[in-house]
């Protein structure tokens, strides 16, 4: 048993179905980010993830993407029942994060131990591939300007809440619900918003 499935089994508890499909997801999201050195921007789970899953558990890519799909949201009700949010992410979002946000941030708490909005504040080249300036401003030691160069990286606005029939669509920072569609930053943190792929 990986340490992987070992966290998942004592989230879970014991359960009737299988939580290898997620196991194999999340350490293929480390092996991505920390072996292969992709950055997570750059990582999209139906075409880096899901076919790798369905490939190992000899099952179509349908069928992978939704068991992982429907264990990312047993796994969030799990998190939250055990108040275990704040330590695996560093915040308690007000609704779900997409399965490929959750992957990402399981991946991150379960290969560092640190949560992940912490881990980015630290490690923010691990987001996006660095440019020439890039080791200027994280070697500096002024913790501000690592924040700022993180916040100005464009992140896409994936995240959907469904309240009732509507639907909202949240900043993927610090998930307050988007007041207007195509705006440039996020009227609460100021994070700069990437709509291509909505």
């Amino acid at each position: 048993m990986t340490n992987t499935e070992g966290f998942l089994r004592s989230l879970f508890g014991v359960t009737r179905f299988s939580i290898v499909p997620l196991a194999l997801a999340i350490d293929i999201e480390i092996r991505l980010i920390f072996s292969d050195h992709i950055p997570m921007d750059d990582i999209q789970v139906t075409k880096h993830i899901y076919p790798l899953v369905a490939e190992q558990m000899n099952a179509s890519r349908t069928t992978a993407s939704r068991r992982i799909e429907r264990l990312t949201h047993q796994c969030w009700d799990a998190l939250m029942e055990k108040d275990m949010l704040e330590d695996c992410i560093g915040c308690k979002p007000f609704c779900p994060p997409s399965p490929a946000s959750l992957l990402r941030y399981l991946a991150v708490y379960l290969h560092t131990g640190k949560p992940y909005e912490l881990f980015i504040m630290e490690n923010p080249k691990f987001v996006f591939n660095p440019s020439e300036h890039t080791e200027e401003f994280l070697s500096t030691n002024k913790p501000y300007l690592r924040v700022l160069f993180v916040r100005d990286k464009p992140l896409p606005v994936l995240e959907m809440c469904a309240s009732g029939a509507l639907s909202h669509l949240v900043c993927p920072s610090c998930y307050a619900a988007m007041e207007k569609r195509k705006q440039n930053f996020c009227a609460n943190c100021g994070q700069r918003l990437d709509w291509s792929q909505l």
